[in-house]
């Protein structure tokens, strides 16, 4: 079962629903509202990427649609007989690679029509994996996990590669700002920082990807960039394994020099049964609506934070370094997935519960009102409703969730 909640104005969460809900035609849809795919049973959703006005779903067939905005809802069909294995929504375009490894784009004009996109050396050929947009930024994760920026030149696109020598596994974009995911846990940024959103100590943005020093110690498992804000979820990568320079010592933390030249610190201890480090979210950035999980500065009229307003010296703006952020202070609470909207975040724990925090002014963290949350709180529908939750997918002002069928499937 899929649902959504957040920002509906284009009808992306109800347009292909039960018409005859009476949350379908509602602009803003504050608790979660159940989405109706039209696709056999047998068809798994593999993807999701949401942009302000549009949705677009991806399936483990190689079929997509799209919902929302009228312009936008006729892209699937432009794709023609493409079997799409990845895909991104931007402001004005779509990105989708097919299970070729072949990149296309759908840009918004008064005549859609796809287009290959390809590097500007010939002969180059480059097969694609994933991709992910913002509304400044595009980069793309190839089969040789090395990553390509996609360059936006009129109505056409280039890919252009980027220097790094690390093996990245994973690549999220937010508004302005990249993060990038190495095979042993390594986090780097680049792109605007006025927000902190790099997480390198300044407000200083970056053309290059940079190895992000205060995450040495942590190894990472999963990154997820907001609008002006970034999150790392910490775990135990498998990927060690695939270290066979690493010497077999008989120690808890072995020193690595990677391909990159830095020093990474890996806890390779299987006897070490102690994973309180693992499983915690690592939050920097802008901090606004209280999308870091802190107390944030908003007008008391408003009426959008659980802070203590007596206490000036707790207020944060932003941070320009990592930190982690308590799902919950009275317990000890291990986070399994995590997404970024425009100015919200949303976690998913180990045992299937959903926490949410951020702006709110549509609904987005799905708690049936519009007040802004500066501290994670559980989404009581899904617990109420015996509901676990398997996946989350955020972005801009709107939240879909899927949730794990009965059977444990």
């Amino acid at each position: 079962m899929l649902f959504g909640f957040g920002y509906n104005g284009d009808q992306q969460l109800s347009s292909i629903s039960d018409a005859t809900n009476t949350d379908a035609n509602d602009i803003i849809i504050t608790k979660p509202f159940e989405i109706v795919l039209k696709t056999t049973e047998s068809v798994k959703l593999a993807h999701v990427s949401i942009t302000w006005d549009s949705i677009l779903f991806m399936f483990d067939n190689g079929e997509c649609c799209v919902t929302g905005s009228r312009s936008r809802r006729d892209w699937a069909d432009v794709l023609g007989d493409i079997s799409v294995k990845n895909g991104a929504l931007s402001w004005d375009y779509l990105v989708i690679v097919s299970n070729e490894g072949v990149c296309y784009t759908v840009t918004q004009s008064s005549e859609s029509k796809r287009q290959t996109v390809r590097t500007n050396k010939a002969g180059d050929d480059i097969r694609l994996v994933s991709v992910s947009c913002g509304e400044k930024c595009c980069f793309a994760l190839t089969e040789s996990q090395s990553v390509v920026s996609l360059e936006r030149h009129e109505e056409c696109f280039i890919m252009k590669p980027i220097s790094l020598s690390a093996i990245i596994k994973e690549v999220s974009c937010g508004k302005g700002h990249t993060m990038m995911l190495s095979r042993i846990g390594v986090v780097f940024t680049c792109g605007i920082g006025g927000q902190g959103q790099l997480g390198h100590g300044d407000v200083d943005s970056r053309t290059a990807p940079t190895f992000v020093e205060a995450l040495q110690c942590v190894s990472v498992v999963s990154v997820a960039a907001g609008g002006w804000h970034s999150v790392a979820l910490s775990g135990r990568s498998e990927d060690l394994n695939h270290l066979d320079i690493l010497p077999r010592m008989d120690l808890s933390v072995l020193t690595y020099l990677s391909d990159e030249g830095i020093i990474v610190f890996i806890d390779d201890d299987d006897d070490n049964d102690d994973d309180d480090d693992l499983g915690d979210l690592y939050i920097w950035g802008w901090n606004e609506s209280g999308q870091l999980g802190f107390t944030s500065k908003l007008t008391k009229n408003e009426q959008h934070t659980t802070g203590d307003y007596s206490k000036l010296e707790e207020y944060v703006n932003i941070l320009t370094d990592p930190r982690i952020v308590d799902l919950d202070s009275s317990s000890e609470i291990t986070v399994s997935k995590v997404s970024c909207g425009s100015r919200h975040t949303a976690a998913v724990t180990e045992t299937g519960l959903l926490y949410t925090w951020g702006w709110n002014k549509y609904g987005q963290l799905g708690h049936g009102d519009t007040r802004s949350r500066d501290k994670p709180m559980p989404v009581k529908h899904f617990i109420t409703n015996q509901q676990v939750i398997n996946q989350v997918y955020c972005g801009y002002w709107t939240t879909v969730v899927l949730i794990k069928p009965s059977d444990g499937s």
